[in-house]
């Protein structure tokens, strides 16, 4: 069987961007955060206006069973509101890490015997790491993911190196891996080398492809 030397189509290298609904989910946390923390001064100034004016009164019990059930369902009150908002700063801390980067959404035409290229950066340190999508196209092709050692070996030889992922050959896949380790460089890798029939050769394939890679950032 021959080796087959993969052509370098003109490279399409995206670095990905921060998804517009990390950044709804921050400011919405950012905004119950803020609420909370009005809530908290509104339920202490009334506190005091209970306790000032037992101070001005000239009674000797001038805060009656009434108000003090008042102070202790507003102490249980602030309790509550703390705790929550301990928990609102824990979560915009973690969002502010969050980080999804877009390698592709939309189409993706390739030549017969050529090949297109994504690549994407994975910080050292990150955790929480995901790299997911799904592919459909009118021809079978190959997608594969690698890191840049194992790319440069597949360029010299489709057959070399290893994947990271790698979907079976066909029209469409899906891909939901955690596999990739922090500090290198990726690329996702789409190959179009069809079998021709009697002569007859598709000249090109259209893909419609989606993948993001999502981790926390270091």
């Amino acid at each position: 069987m021959s080796k087959t030397k993969p052509t370098v189509l003109e490279s399409s290298v995206i670095t990905g961007e921060r998804m517009f609904g990390f950044q709804s989910l921050k400011i919405s946390f950012l905004r119950q955060y803020l609420l909370i923390k009005l809530i908290l001064n509104l339920v202490g100034f009334l506190s005091l206006l209970i306790v000032l004016g037992c101070s001005e009164s000239e009674e000797i019990n001038c805060v009656s069973e009434e108000s003090e059930a008042q102070i202790v369902q507003l102490q249980a009150e602030i309790t509550s509101l703390k705790s929550e908002l301990a928990d609102r700063k824990a979560e915009v801390k973690t969002l502010e890490k969050a980080t999804q980067l877009v390698l592709i959404r939309g189409d993706v035409v390739i030549a017969r015997n050529k090949h297109n290229r994504f690549s994407f950066d994975l910080p050292a340190g990150a955790t929480q790491v995901r790299f997911y999508g799904s592919f459909k196209a009118d021809q079978k092709i190959e997608v594969l993911l690698r890191d840049e050692a194992n790319y440069l070996k597949w360029r010299q030889n489709s057959r070399s190196g290893r994947s990271v992922w790698r979907a079976i050959p066909g029209v469409s896949g899906d891909a939901d891996t955690s596999r990739l380790k922090t500090g290198n460089t990726y690329y996702l890798i789409f190959y179009f080398a069809p079998a021709c029939k009697l002569l007859v050769c598709p000249k090109q394939v259209i893909i419609s492809a989606d993948f993001s890679l999502n981790y926390q950032a270091p």
